[in-house]
């Protein structure tokens, strides 16, 4: 372990999240877009709201409990994202299965991820394969790569699930849930417009590193893409279309493990729709 590492002024290895040191030294040009950007998203205000006029529908999200039980408040929906287990044998999938079978929600989606290896035919580990073994999924509803669709309180909600990142079309959808990185645990709006479209092509740039920034290059056109469109985006919303009107989505990480310790915590994220 390194002295800054010790002292804790950068990460200790790739699954956790950078610290402040970590993204000066790959990139501040980066860094400093990534926050203005989510001061934009903030300015933005929230990116839906439930009908005003119709009960709203709550929806819980859950996913890498990773064999664990954890604390899950009331609600109409739950979404288990994927990383039920750590191994992914059908014994220890069916165990959390049997313990979300327990929780009072009328509708549980379940969702498979890189750990829950049963469910892809061709990473099932040899015992399982040779036992035929199966899965008792009664109440629960299984998605990959289908959609479900149900009628709650008068209104027609549908579901769509994935093991994968398919394109489904973003806008269709106004809540994405899902985990895998226990870091990134939270919730963010998004609007699939300009100042997102910028702030992805930065993202996807490979990092220069401190000095280099301050050379021009290509971030500097995707910085500044992101300024304009940012502040046109918050002035738009604030003086010509007024509270209330965004229609942009909602991106919830819902990994229920704190960061790399090994340990979940009750953390559900609810979401009102």
């Amino acid at each position: 372990m390194g002295l800054l590492v010790w002292l804790g002024l950068r990460r200790s290895n790739q699954w956790e999240g950078l610290t402040v040191l970590d993204h000066l030294i790959d990139s501040p040009l980066t860094f400093f877009t990534i926050n203005f950007y989510h001061l934009v998203l903030f300015l933005r205000g929230t990116p839906f709201r439930p009908p005003r006029h119709q009960p709203s529908i709550r929806v819980v999200c859950i996913s890498d409990t990773h064999d664990q039980v954890v604390d899950v408040p009331p609600g109409d929906i739950l979404v288990h994202a994927g990383d039920l287990t750590n191994a992914g044998t059908a014994a220890d999938i069916q165990k959390q299965l049997d313990w979300l079978k327990t929780l009072p929600h009328p509708i549980k989606i379940v969702i498979a991820g890189n750990h829950d290896s049963y469910f892809d035919i061709r990473s099932r580990c040899d015992d399982d394969r040779r036992r035929g073994a199966r899965l008792n999924l009664d109440g629960l509803i299984y998605l990959q790569g289908e959609i479900s669709v149900h009628k709650i309180r008068g209104r027609e909600i549908s579901i769509f699930g994935a093991p994968d990142i398919p394109e489904c079309g973003p806008k269709s959808f106004a809540l994405h849930v899902f985990g895998h990185c226990h870091c990134a645990y939270g919730k963010e709006s998004v609007y699939f417009d300009d100042v997102q479209f910028a702030y992805e092509r930065l993202l996807s740039r490979p990092r220069r590193g401190f000095f280099w920034d301050f050379i021009p290059n290509q971030s500097w056109v995707d910085m500044f893409e992101i300024i304009y469109h940012g502040i046109h985006s918050v002035l738009w919303k604030w003086l010509m279309s007024g509270p209330g009107s965004n229609q942009g989505s909602l991106m919830v990480n819902a990994a229920q493990m704190y960061k790399n310790s090994g340990k979940a915590v009750s953390r559900a994220v609810v979401v009102d729709i």
